[in-house]
């Protein structure tokens, strides 16, 4: 198994690359069902009932030249859904919609100003 760098990880928005990504996770959550019966000898079962995910990113910030940011904030500022795209260098796209539930921008005296988003899929996520 080939080794793959982190930071070919890419989000895109509305067509748009978010730029001065620095790190993010894409993760893959299922909710879980309790069908114990007193014929499982003690020993829980579960069936899984529903899949979702969320993507977490932050990076240094250039709003004026980053139409993918401003993608992201127009979504949040409209409560609409983003069309998000995350590409991996192993040519593995996924594709879906989200909710911007989080934006953050901080700017320390002593470094870059920097961002945080917080996405929450609504819908399936697509491998293509």
């Amino acid at each position: 198994m080939a080794a793959v760098l982190g930071r070919n990880m890419i989000l895109s928005v509305g067509g748009s690359d978010v730029t001065g990504q620095t790190d993010g996770t894409l993760t893959l959550t299922g909710d879980t069902v309790d069908v114990t019966v007193k014929s499982d000898a003690g020993v829980t079962a579960y069936l899984q009932s529903r899949e979702g995910w969320t993507f977490d990113a932050s990076g240094i910030l250039d709003d004026e030249a980053d139409t993918g940011w401003v993608a992201l904030y127009t979504a949040f500022n409209a409560q609409t859904v983003a069309a998000c795209v995350f590409t991996t260098p192993a040519a593995a796209t996924w594709t879906g919609n989200a909710y911007v539930t989080s934006l953050e921008i901080t700017g320390p005296s002593d470094d870059t100003l920097s961002y945080s988003v917080s996405l929450q899929g609504t819908g399936a996520l697509t491998k293509a």
